[in-house]
């Protein structure tokens, strides 16, 4: 059974300095293989590497922020996530930068410290991409009768996942 959302593609920019950083350009390709418009996630909403086999993960996809929402399916968002439509039989890429050191805030359960870890990725051999779609967008910020919404917003649908073995520098 096809999914009706597909990670097609995946492409990776040379290296560019911003500021004092170095970042890439990763490309995700997406095929909508269903009948009807699928509303799509198209900004980062998770990133974490792995440094044990040089994997990045790549989240364009709900993070869950209160542990009910495991079980009624919905996701919640402090900010409210991009999202695109891609019309029924056509793809779309979706472009994320990415820095090629990635700080990572830990704040240990027993500690009141703030500690850094900082991962370089120029390593990279394999990339997982997780993106969120639906058959619905995420609700406007107003209901119906224009009165504003509470401060997150959720995305009802499914998670695809792709894994691609990849080298950044060839």
């Amino acid at each position: 059974m096809s999914s009706d959302l597909e990670i097609t593609g995946i492409n990776l920019s040379r290296p560019r300095v911003s500021g004092e950083e170095k970042f890439i350009d990763v490309e995700i390709t997406v095929k909508n293989n269903s009948n009807v418009v699928q509303y799509v996630i198209s900004s980062l909403q998770g990133l974490k590497y792995d440094k044990s086999d040089e994997t990045l993960f790549i989240g364009l996809s709900e993070q869950l922020f209160f542990p009910e929402a495991a079980s009624t399916n919905m996701f919640f968002h402090r900010i409210r996530p991009s999202v695109i439509s891609i019309p029924p039989r056509e793809s779309h890429t979706i472009k994320v930068s990415i820095p090629l050191v990635i700080r990572r805030i830990l704040t240990p359960k027993d500690s009141s410290k703030i500690y850094v870890e900082l991962s370089d990725i120029s390593k990279l051999e394999h990339i997982v991409c997780r993106v969120s779609h639906d058959i619905v967008p995420i609700p406007a910020e107003r209901n119906l009768l224009g009165v504003p919404e509470g401060k997150e917003y959720y995305m009802r649908g499914k998670t695809i996942k792709k894994k691609f073995d990849i080298k950044l520098f060839e």
